[in-house]
């Protein structure tokens, strides 16, 4: 929860309920409630909390016990669009996990561990296509792609995985039309190396490398292909370097500098789409748990 106090989004009350929990409200700024709960006299999470986009629909609803003096994720977890459709639903109980479409089709689903507080995918999940086909068979281990077993587009017709073995190679995606969608190096399970990213019909949309976080300079282009972005990453932190709309001019590429600052959003004709505001390489402007 630091950066909320940073940034001065959030104001905080506290009310005591009893001699052993009390009742935690947060704010956002505009006075409309961001996260509601319980803590103990120790200021542990305890029993169930919610977070709110700041339209005030619910974002994230789950549970808390405290075991060996921490607070532990319980039961069932769930994470919403800001539509109210189910984002994520997550079972601490079976270890079930199941990711969500926008239009509330099955994304993917599979089993998880949990690491250090930190939920990681694990064993054979499988993924799907937005309008509810298999797409393709996934191997983890901790976290860890170690491999694909079976790919797919939407008719069901046999794609190229990319060349995946123990979790070291190059792994592609595709769109439900078969297209490409991208290519990414994994070595030892993990994103390390070139990776690549396209728009449907073809032409590249971004490209760059990852030493598990993004690093060093990453383009990003426009659907004619002309240059959009440069962007330089440290440690998983974004700079902005220059901006262009489709046909070559140059834009105002907002403040971001490693992380934190503004980012202006544009489409090809040039005309500004959103403004996102960053803090410590996090977005300020999406619904921020704080776990």
């Amino acid at each position: 929860m630091k950066n909320k106090f940073l940034i001065g989004f959030l104001c905080f009350y506290v009310c005591s309920i009893n001699s052993q929990n009390k009742v935690i409200t947060e704010y956002y700024e505009n006075g409309n409630i961001s996260a509601e709960g319980y803590s103990t006299e120790d200021n542990k999470r305890i029993g169930e909390w919610k977070w709110f986009y700041v339209n005030g629909t619910v974002g994230i609803s789950g549970e808390y016990e405290v075991e060996n003096n921490k607070s532990v994720k319980v039961g069932d977890w769930k994470f919403y669009y800001q539509n109210g459709n189910l984002k994520d639903f997550i079972d601490y109980t079976s270890k079930e996990w199941i990711v969500y479409y926008e239009n509330t089709e099955v994304m993917s689903k599979g089993k998880f561990i949990i690491h250090n507080g930190w939920d990681w995918k694990d064993g054979e999940w499988e993924t799907f296509y937005d309008n509810g086909a298999k797409q393709r068979i996934e191997t983890f281990d901790a976290r860890k792609l170690m491999k694909i077993a079976y790919c797919v587009d939407s008719e069901g017709n046999s794609l190229d995985s990319g060349t995946l073995v123990n979790g070291n190679g190059v792994v592609k995606s595709y769109y439900k039309s078969g297209n490409l969608k991208n290519k990414k190096t994994y070595v030892e399970g993990l994103l390390e190396g070139e990776c690549r990213l396209f728009y449907e019909k073809g032409t590249l949309k971004s490209s760059g490398y990852y030493s598990y976080y993004k690093t060093g300079e990453w383009y990003n282009f426009h659907e004619n292909t002309q240059l959009y972005q440069a962007e330089l990453w440290d440690n998983g932190l974004q700079k902005i370097l220059s901006c262009y709309d489709g046909n070559g001019v140059e834009l105002d590429k907002g403040t971001l500098d490693y992380g934190d600052g503004t980012v202006r959003r544009y489409n090809e004709e040039g005309e500004l789409i959103k403004v996102e505001h960053y803090l410590y390489g996090r977005s300020i402007d999406k619904l921020d748990i704080g776990f």
